[in-house]
């Protein structure tokens, strides 16, 4: 998480983000944007992500930008309760909503090391709340490090 969650519905450090770009056209749709959520950490840590979506699904990389070194990076993934995943390999899982029907994968970047499948809960409102999934990927990597996650339908 890039802002401090102290509980569900209490945000402590807020990060502050940023739209570097919206572009669009017959085949995509693409964003990239920043935050500085992790400045409590080190001043010059910089997370940069980019979408695009198509009719076949959505690409997001991430860049973490920050000081020379090598640092311990976590990924996560949020995903809504009605979706049901299941793991096809160590990087590679299929999802199901047993609501919509939709089907369809999400691929983790061959970098992250450790993928672990949380359980965690989705607050619709206070006092509500419903069990989900989160998927969390880490690894120990030098920056500059760009991660990409491929979701297909």
């Amino acid at each position: 998480n890039s802002s401090e969650v102290w509980a569900f519905f209490r945000v402590g450090r807020r990060a502050r983000g940023q739209l570097l770009a919206l572009e669009s056209d017959v085949s995509s749709d693409r964003i990239r944007a920043h935050h500085d959520g992790y400045r409590f950490i080190a001043r010059d840590l910089r997370h940069t992500r980019s979408w695009v979506l198509t009719d076949a699904g959505l690409d997001v990389e991430d860049l973490i930008l920050g000081s020379a070194g090598t640092h311990q990076v976590r990924s996560f993934f949020h995903f809504h309760p009605d979706l049901e995943l299941q793991a096809e390999s160590k990087h590679r899982f299929a999802f199901h909503d047993s609501v919509s029907g939709l089907c369809g994968s999400i691929s983790l970047d061959a970098q992250i090391e450790e993928v672990a499948m949380l359980k965690t809960s989705y607050g619709r409102a206070f006092g509500d709340r419903r069990p989900k999934v989160c998927l969390q990927g880490s690894c120990r990597a030098p920056l500059p490090l760009t991660l990409h996650t491929e979701i297909r339908w």
